[in-house]
């Protein structure tokens, strides 16, 4: 097994590869995180017990939909949390197949591209305002890909979940070399 960072690790063989991205290293921001999805989750029980003891109609729709937008919110932190403490990426490129899972706690999708069809592999360059960028790179937050695979002109495969630059110059030098492309910038 080769080490690649604290988050990501590949098993090579001479015509495979099995690398896998853990998404979170952080313990104590993992933790942090519960904390928050613990006290939001008992702020909104306290809301939701209060609910019914209004007796002024439009208190009564005001609340609804602040539960409503709570509800959201508290399945948004659920999943991050979950994603932060169970999740990992998996790529598998074996009899010239690769393979993808965005595996939380042994459960995913599992996509299938034939390496052939792989024509690129690039960094994604994210053309966004800096002060929307660092709302999306929040801890919370289960996006921000950094890696792209072009599948044919049509699709395409996003994966490296808040990669370190140290962490996408080893795993696209790693994936260059089994999917014989070069990779971009």
């Amino acid at each position: 097994m080769e080490i690649l960072s604290k988050r990501a690790s590949a098993v090579a063989g001479e015509n495979e590869l099995s690398l896998v991205i853990s998404a979170s290293a952080d313990k104590r921001k993992n933790n942090m995180l519960l904390l928050w999805l613990l006290l939001w989750t008992a702020c909104g029980g306290v809301i939701i017990y209060s609910y019914f003891g209004i007796s002024d109609q439009k208190a009564k729709i005001m609340t609804l939909v602040w539960i409503a937008f709570w509800v959201y919110f508290e399945l948004l932190i659920m999943k991050a949390w979950r994603w932060k403490q169970f999740g990992r990426e998996i790529l598998k490129i074996k009899d010239g197949e690769l393979r993808y899972k965005k595996d939380t706690s042994g459960r995913g999708w599992i996509l299938k591209y034939p390496v052939t069809e792989i024509t690129g592999l690039n960094v994604l360059q994210d053309k966004t305002p800096r002060w929307m960028k660092n709302l999306g790179e929040g801890y919370w937050n289960t996006g921000n890909e950094m890696l792209q695979l072009t599948i044919t002109e049509e699709r395409e495969l996003r994966f490296g979940f808040q990669l370190t630059p140290e962490e996408i110059k080893a795993i696209s030098k790693l994936l260059a070399k089994y999917l014989r492309v070069k990779p971009g910038k």
